[in-house]
């Protein structure tokens, strides 16, 4: 199970209980949404094209800031669900100049926790990235 199968199993089993205690095999349940996150992540990325104004020695960073804008759509949709009825939303902070994305500090949390295969296969996915996008 990836990082974003993990994410979901605690939040699912924290705010969505009726839900989650429905599911036969968790494991296998959330190791393939976890897929389904990180593939969502992938097409929404490849789906995108740098702006020919972004000089450079920007690239890297534009193409960092898109994986993140990815990563915020895709766990917002797939993982992080509106709690059940009669459970209260989770306190999450909010960026005050982005109302709508999860704070920068929730997303730093996010990579400092995930496992370092994680982080070799988003390297690895990076690098090809800017191969084909040099």
């Amino acid at each position: 199970m990836n990082h974003f199968g993990e994410l979901a199993r605690d939040h699912w089993a924290e705010w969505l209980p009726t839900r989650f205690h429905e599911i036969e095999n968790p494991d296998d349940f959330f190791a393939g949404l976890g897929q389904e996150v990180s593939q969502q992540i992938h097409a929404t990325i490849d789906a995108t094209t740098i702006p020919s104004s972004v000089p450079p020695e920007k690239v890297a960073g534009w193409w960092n800031m898109a994986r993140l804008s990815a990563e915020n759509q895709a766990l917002s949709e797939m993982v992080f669900l509106p709690p059940e009825e009669g459970l209260e939303e989770p306190e999450l902070p909010i960026d005050p100049y982005l109302p709508d994305r999860i704070s920068y500090e929730i997303m730093m949390e996010f990579y400092a926790e995930r496992e370092e295969e994680s982080i070799l296969e988003q390297l690895a996915w990076d690098a090809e990235r800017a191969a084909q996008n040099p």
